[in-house]
C-alpha cells in the first residue's frame, strides 16, 4: 500500500464532502448537510490514519474510533465535537432516529456545525500535512 496515494485520496474525498455539506445547507437540506459533515471528518481522520499508521483504516463510521486509534494528540473540545458528530451519522442513517435530527437541523444550527466541522478539518489537515514530510 502506498500511504501517500491512499491519504490524498481519502483527504480529497474529505474535502468534497465538506463542499458538498456546505451545498446542501445553501439548497436547506439541514439534515443531510450535518451528516456530510460527519463524512466529511471520518475521511480527515481516515487519511490520518494512514498517514500515520501506514494501514489501511478500519471499516468504521465511528469518529471516536478513529480518533483515538491514530497517534495524534487530539484535544477534548476535539473529542467533544466528534462525539457530537457521530450521532448525525446514526441519526440521517436510521428513519426512526431522524425524526429528532430533523428537529434539530436547523440552519443556525447547522451553520454552527458546518463552521465547528471545518475548523476540525483544518485541524486535521494540518496535522495530515505534517505526516506527509515525514514521510
Amino acid at each position: 500500500m502506498d500511504a501517500t496515494i491512499q491519504a490524498e485520496y481519502w483527504k480529497t474525498g474529505s474535502q468534497y464532502d465538506l463542499d458538498t455539506a456546505q451545498d446542501l445547507f445553501e439548497k436547506g437540506r439541514y439534515p443531510y448537510a450535518l451528516f456530510f459533515c460527519h463524512l466529511a471528518v471520518e475521511k480527515a481522520l481516515k487519511a490520518l490514519w494512514v498517514m500515520t499508521r501506514k494501514e489501511h483504516p478500519p471499516r468504521s463510521h465511528n469518529l471516536l474510533v478513529l480518533a483515538e486509534n491514530i497517534p495524534v494528540q487530539i484535544d477534548d473540545a476535539v473529542l467533544d465535537l466528534l462525539a457530537e458528530l457521530n450521532a448525525f451519522n446514526l441519526e440521517a442513517r436510521y428513519p426512526d432516529l431522524a425524526r429528532s435530527l430533523y428537529k434539530k437541523a436547523q440552519p443556525e444550527y447547522t451553520l454552527d456545525f458546518i463552521n465547528r466541522t471545518q475548523g476540525v478539518m483544518e485541524w486535521l489537515l494540518q496535522r495530515l500535512s505534517v505526516s506527509f514530510n515525514d514521510t
